[in-house]
């Protein structure tokens, strides 16, 4: 049986009444056998589509997909959808970002079918905006003392509830997520470590992986790796060695003995190892070797390709450099590895290039049969054949988000049917703080709204402007909005109505001007609530 919701009244008695049975009345409308199987279909289904033509052929998908965007009327516009889905929302000038109506971009960044991003979705992962916008945040002060990026990122892991807790935030963001004793570690709730984890604010400046790291890191420590416990002190440089190698990180007792094995002797610990990148590890620092004159081979290798590794872009560039041909073989154990087969230098060029070219993601290229594995660690640290991603993966709660944006939006389209001013109201926080989210201009968040029917109507409502200011000239527009909203609200910035005080001033002046010009058409909502303001002050 379906299930209509229901208005009670108008105005702020209405609203009232609506806010109050909100969430029992949205249980009940889910429930309704179109919303019950339009979501259960669309969660069933969605990890099968890869492209936007398959989602444009399922018509229920689509329902979904663009009813969470409040974008329904288009289902039948495929040709204009297609267009959107197969935007780049990285490229300025592509289709989706050259529309008015930013709706028709945020479903091409959430369902990502071009692009290097893929389908985003808030919860998943740091989208890329966030990522770009938390770039420059260093401290979990510089966040909570931001009041609009911090509402998007708890909001992205689902703790929009905590926006006001500030200190319990700060005891949550200075969390070291790989300490288990820490504040987040100890929280039930997985959602606080999740976000802990992903800005890591306890260590950030983190170790860049691969080569560029090591070099980085290594050349940061000069001259202070005279023991073992130098290297192992720190932190930075020893997860970029092993992580240069391919290696997990083990616990220090097996890394001392790792480190401080003779390889010269063949019964040392590392000798015993069967993974002969340990021995690859040990080598390059010769910690517990016959002391040597000159250089360890760490030393050497960096020195060799420091400053090249920005121009060093193909195997052909390593192999056609001696020092860095024979620093390379000499680091990752690889004369020592070629050494059985008897080759001259043609043959040891031939098998470097094999191993420089193959792919170390694949288990059946060159590198993944071999069972000397510094082969892959070369060909991994180079990462010169690993392919780019290209599957498509939908992030954790992706259909949960979608079809909760769907159902609510169904909501309030049911709601619209007995009263469209309660409609406009319900979507006030949603669209609001999506624009603020935006990290726009004050001008570009105006024109933004200016742009959207919903939100236009609501702040022309409570500014009393007549019908005919939409025929002014934009700028004039926009001059217009942004005296009228100082005036009344003390602020002309879009991003200020996510605050919870002032979101509830605009909503609550937009059903008192609605309900009076439907009531008193006759006059001006401006006019009839000053008419009752004297009254209630006489």
């Amino acid at each position: 049986m379906s299930f209509a919701p229901i208005v009670v009244g108008s105005g702020l008695a209405g609203w009232s009444i609506l806010t109050r049975t909100r969430e029992t009345q949205q249980a009940a409308f889910d429930r309704s056998p179109v919303i019950a199987g339009d979501v259960a279909a669309f969660k069933e289904k969605i990890s099968s589509i890869e492209t936007s033509d398959q989602l444009l052929d399922d018509r229920r998908l689509l329902r979904v997909a663009l009813g969470a965007f409040g974008l329904d009327s288009d289902i039948n516009n495929r040709a204009f959808i297609k267009k959107v889905l197969d935007s780049d929302p990285a490229d300025e000038r592509s289709f989706a970002n050259r529309l008015s109506d930013k709706r028709y971009l945020s479903l091409a960044q959430t369902f990502g079918f071009t692009g290097t991003e893929g389908p985003q979705v808030s919860g998943s992962a740091v989208s890329g905006d966030l990522k770009e916008r938390l770039k420059d945040v260093a401290t979990p002060d510089d966040l909570l003392s931001d009041p609009v990026l911090l509402r998007l990122t708890l909001k992205t892991f689902g703790l929009e509830s905590d926006e006001k807790n500030t200190y319990f935030l700060r005891s949550v963001l200075e969390s070291d997520p790989a300490d288990p004793t820490s504040f987040a570690n100890r929280l039930s709730d997985p959602k606080y470590l999740k976000m802990t984890t992903a800005l890591d604010f306890a260590n950030r400046g983190a170790v860049e992986v691969g080569l560029s790291g090591f070099v980085a890191e290594f050349e940061a420590a000069a001259g202070t790796l005279g023991t073992v416990d130098d290297l192992l002190k720190n932190e930075r440089l020893l997860n970029a060695t092993l992580d240069v190698f391919g290696l997990d990180r083990s616990n220090d007792i097996f890394l001392r003995d790792v480190l401080t094995s003779d390889l010269t002797d063949e019964t040392s610990f590392v000798n015993q190892l069967p993974d002969k990148r340990y021995k690859a590890l040990s080598g390059a620092f010769n910690f517990g070797g016959p002391a040597v004159t000159g250089e360890t081979r760490a030393e050497t290798f960096v020195a060799a390709v420091a400053d090249k590794l920005k121009t060093i872009t193909e195997p052909r560039q390593v192999i056609s450099d001696l020092a860095v041909r024979d620093a390379t073989e000499d680091f990752f154990g690889l004369d020592e590895a070629f050494a059985p087969y008897g080759v001259d230098i043609l043959g040891r060029r031939a098998l470097l290039d094999r191993i420089l070219t193959s792919d170390p993601t694949d288990p059946k290229s060159f590198v993944g049969l071999s069972p000397d594995k510094r082969y892959y660690a070369a060909s991994r640290a180079f990462g010169f054949n690993i392919p780019e991603r290209t599957e498509r993966a939908y992030p954790d709660g992706f259909a949960d988000q979608i079809t909760r944006r769907y159902a609510d939006r169904q909501f309030e389209i049911g709601v619209g049917n007995s009263d469209q001013s309660m409609r406009i109201a319900l979507s006030l926080e949603r669209e609001l703080t999506s624009i603020a989210e935006s990290g726009s201009s004050a001008a570009a968040q105006w024109y933004t709204v200016m742009s959207s029917p919903p939100l236009r109507q609501a702040f022309e409502t409570v500014f009393n402007f007549p019908s005919s200011f939409a025929a002014l000239d934009v700028d004039q527009q926009l001059s217009r909005f942004m005296e009228r909203s100082e005036a009344t609200f003390g602020t002309s910035k879009v991003s200020d109505f996510v605050n919870s005080d002032k979101l509830d001033e605009l909503t609550r002046r937009f059903l008192m001007f609605s309900a009076i010009g439907t009531a008193q058409s006759g006059f001006t909502p401006a006019s009839a609530a000053l008419s009752i303001l004297s009254r209630g002050a006489s």
